[in-house]
């Protein structure tokens, strides 16, 4: 949105802040706690359209050659309202549509990947977020990351079409030593860049400019409003 706001007043300030998120409480999911088996995600709510159009995508489109190249794979759904907006998908095998679960953790752990390439997206993704909190490996498209510098193949797999999506999915559930060097590098991005710290220190920069031009002003001679011609 920056780019559209510079290009509508180019004289305005603007500042971007990052989505802020305690890395707290996300912990970091072990290897001893993290599944070992090729199970592919979507979580999220499936009545917000980002996540509901991940989910369609990945059923329709990706998910039938990632299971010819993987055999033993499988796909786990979860989010409000989950099996009601895609009940057309209950019947797939080897695939499981949770709906509206309290308590979200267990289902990062069963994740061997996110795969989340929304049709179009609206801001940060809270549960990309969420999955680099936890140590989930990641790939989705840069709708997915919008708002964050991930780098392909370093702190997530970002890619665009079908073919290069599913090629970084086969590649990270069959290879145990991309996925925690990746899961590694999301964590610390998360980290880095909407932790506390980082997401306090600019708007408290914002609150400095401030202050600083307003203190510009006061220092300014005053205008005598009372002088000059008459009207």
């Amino acid at each position: 949105m920056a780019k559209g706001v510079r290009w509508t007043n180019p004289r305005a300030a603007v500042h971007v802040v990052p989505l802020g998120i305690d890395p707290s409480l996300y912990p970091y999911i072990s290897d001893d706690r993290r599944t070992a088996q090729p199970v592919v995600s979507v979580i999220g709510s499936m009545n917000w359209y980002p996540s509901h159009s991940a989910a369609v995508r990945l059923l329709t489109r990706l998910w039938p050659e990632i299971k010819r190249r993987i055999p033993n794979a499988r796909v786990q759904i979860v989010g409000w309202q989950a099996r009601s907006a895609l009940k057309e998908f209950l019947e797939m095998p080897d695939v499981t549509v949770e709906e509206d679960v309290q308590d979200i953790r267990p289902y990062f752990e069963r994740t061997g990947l996110m795969l989340y390439a929304p049709g179009r997206g609206s801001g940060i993704k809270i549960k990309i977020l969420e999955s680099f909190g936890f140590g989930v490996p990641v790939v989705t498209t840069s709708e997915g990351v919008e708002g964050l510098p991930a780098v392909d193949g370093v702190h997530a797999g970002v890619c665009e079409d079908d073919a290069g999506l599913i090629d970084r999915a086969v590649a990270l559930l069959t290879d145990p030593v991309r996925q925690n060097r990746q899961r590694a590098a999301g964590r610390a991005l998360l980290e880095s860049h909407c932790g506390p710290k980082p997401t306090v220190d600019a708007i408290e920069r914002i609150y400095a400019g401030m202050h600083n031009g307003v203190a510009e002003l006061l220092a300014m001679e005053p205008i005598n409003l009372t002088e000059g011609p008459a009207i």
